[in-house]
């Protein structure tokens, strides 16, 4: 039906207030989603965009609950404010709930008496289009997906991907090439 079942919602979203089931766009965190695929697509890489968030001062999705008045804690809490990661932004962009598609039933119990969860078959997920309202075009969702998919690695010093990252590979072995100046 397209109801969110879950007990956290998505970083960029917020359970609508008369339906628990339901979400609505968080406008404030909606806008950090946004500056991420934008800076994704401009060509700076995950870690870079992550340093940059933490350079800024924008609360981490954690953060950012706990501003809102959630109350849960975590056993991945080390520090004493949490920091922008690579797995953070990764996660962020490699979300399809931000195209407002939903898509429950990934994992379940192969029959009442296992409480293990297992992976099911993509075929067994209930998908579910125009959900929610989206945060991120589904062109631009295509185009972020299909980026992460190149091996787009820069160096220390570079702010973004060189030109021909991503495409250019070996004759021989089909590696990706890398630049040495």
């Amino acid at each position: 039906k397209g109801e969110y079942v879950g007990s956290f919602v998505p970083f960029g979203y917020r359970k609508a207030p008369q339906d628990k089931n339901r979400l609505l766009v968080d406008e404030a965190a909606a806008d950090v989603v946004s500056l991420i695929f934008g800076m994704y697509k401009d060509g700076f890489p995950i870690l870079k965009i992550a340093r940059r968030l933490n350079t800024s001062g924008i609360p981490t999705p954690m953060e950012y609950k706990r501003m809102q008045g959630a109350h849960f804690e975590t056993a991945f809490r080390t520090k004493e404010r949490t920091e922008w990661e690579y797995v953070t932004v990764k996660r962020i962009l490699s979300n399809i709930v931000y195209t407002g598609v939903l898509i429950q039933g990934r994992r379940g119990t192969p029959n009442h008496k296992v409480r293990v969860t297992r992976p099911k078959e993509e075929t067994d997920w209930v998908r579910v289009e125009n959900a929610h309202d989206p945060i991120i075009s589904c062109t631009d969702f295509e185009a972020v997906a299909e980026l992460m998919r190149r091996d787009m690695r820069c160096g220390r010093d570079s702010e973004k991907h060189d030109l021909f990252s991503g495409y250019l590979f070996c004759g021989d072995c089909q590696n990706t090439m890398i630049r040495k100046t």
